[in-house]
């Protein structure tokens, strides 16, 4: 692999890469390396690595990701310098309790493994800010990893049920980013509005049926995804969101909308392909900023003339609904690009569509037209 080496001549990075090694050189697997900083070992064939490796104490970054490693040793523990340890696409089921004394820890990989669980130790960690544990079988986060200061937690494709207790209000003051799709949640805890720095939540594919009141509270969010779940309520006051830009609510059991989403005003993209509302409501007419609004399969007949005061649109997704017809207005969307209305009941079309000279895409197969607009595609 490749080296560096300090003036003394002292080794302080190795490579050694997508090399296909089963095992370590001997000079590493002794200990030899005491000047080493940084060891890389991804994308080769190990299934484990030795106690000396982590008993130089001068090691700040590791990566082991892609290889075959079922265990670390508990001598993981000695490592008080290791900021970057990176374990992604491996075979490991548990961690060593030990782990809670790598206090100089901030990043830790352990996406694509097979762990259950991870140790109360954890939260140990006092440097702790980026948590990646997706794809593994975890079935609960431990509650004192709120006791780091993380700012990105990423969990998707788990067993997690819920959160646990006191995790918001432990995470409040730095938590940015979390990511929990496609897990086993139902309810979320009432206190998730504490989270108040939270910029990204993710929470796609699970099971909720509904949101707490506390959500009004995350006043710093930008993305929110609540995609295929069986939500079939909102809060009342959505007011809160006030920097929110992208909503995604499709494959949901919506049936209505609180009129708070018209105070959202920064929203860009809303999402609610796949739910059961019987109107688009005036609220989601008022967005001045709305860039993209998906509602395919939609149950409703009609789209509210309102629909037309959505200057900024881009984008209008209504295929696979029941619409007989479309509004007037919608040729006042001087800056609409794309509208696909696909397998809906359409008879006609809006005679001025041909007016918007933006529109590069139409889609309107599957209906009962016989006839477009003239000027269309002109």
């Amino acid at each position: 692999g490749s080296l560096q080496q300090d003036g003394d001549g002292n080794v302080t990075a190795l490579d050694c890469s997508g090399r296909g090694l089963t095992e370590l050189p001997p000079f590493l697997a002794d200990g030899r390396l005491d000047r080493l900083q940084m060891l890389r070992l991804s994308g080769n064939a190990l299934r484990s690595l030795p106690p000396p490796v982590f008993e130089t104490g001068s090691l700040t970054e590791l990566a082991a990701g892609s290889n075959h490693i079922a265990a670390l040793p508990e001598e993981i523990g000695l490592c008080n310098r290791l900021a970057i340890l990176g374990l992604s696409g491996n075979a490991l089921a548990a961690l060593p309790p030990s782990i809670g004394q790598c206090s100089a820890l901030r990043t830790l990989r352990l996406s694509d493994n097979r762990l259950t669980a991870l140790p109360d130790s954890l939260g140990g960690c006092a440097s702790l800010t980026e948590l990646y544990v997706s794809r593994n079988d975890l079935r609960a986060l431990p509650a004192a990893v709120g006791r780091c200061p993380l700012v990105t937690v990423a969990a998707t494709n788990n067993a997690l049920t819920g959160l646990p207790d006191g995790l918001c209000a432990g995470l409040g003051g730095s938590l940015s980013s979390l990511s929990l799709s496609d897990n086993r949640m139902a309810t979320l805890p009432e206190d998730i509005g504490q989270l108040r720095r939270l910029v990204t939540l993710n929470l796609n594919g699970n099971r909720l049926t509904a949101l707490p009141a506390s959500f009004a509270r995350l006043g710093q969010l930008v993305t929110l995804g609540l995609g295929a779940n069986r939500i079939a309520s909102l809060p009342a006051d959505l007011s809160g969101l006030t920097q929110l830009r992208t909503l995604q609510l499709g494959e949901n059991r919506l049936s209505l909308l609180p009129s708070s989403l018209g105070a959202c005003l920064e929203l860009e993209d809303l999402g609610l392909a796949q739910n059961v509302l019987l109107s688009l409501p005036p609220a989601a007419c008022r967005l001045p900023r709305l860039r993209s609004l998906v509602l395919a399969q939609a149950k409703f007949t009609a789209l509210p003339a309102e629909a037309g005061s959505l200057s900024t649109l881009l984008q209008l997704e209504v295929s696979g609904s029941k619409l007989q017809s479309l509004p007037d207005s919608l040729c006042d969307l001087a800056c609409l690009r794309s509208l696909r209305a696909s397998d809906c009941r359409l008879a006609a079309l809006p005679e001025g569509l041909g007016r918007l000279r933006a529109l590069q895409a139409l889609r309107v197969d599957g209906n009962r037209l016989t006839r477009l607009p003239e000027r269309l595609g002109d």
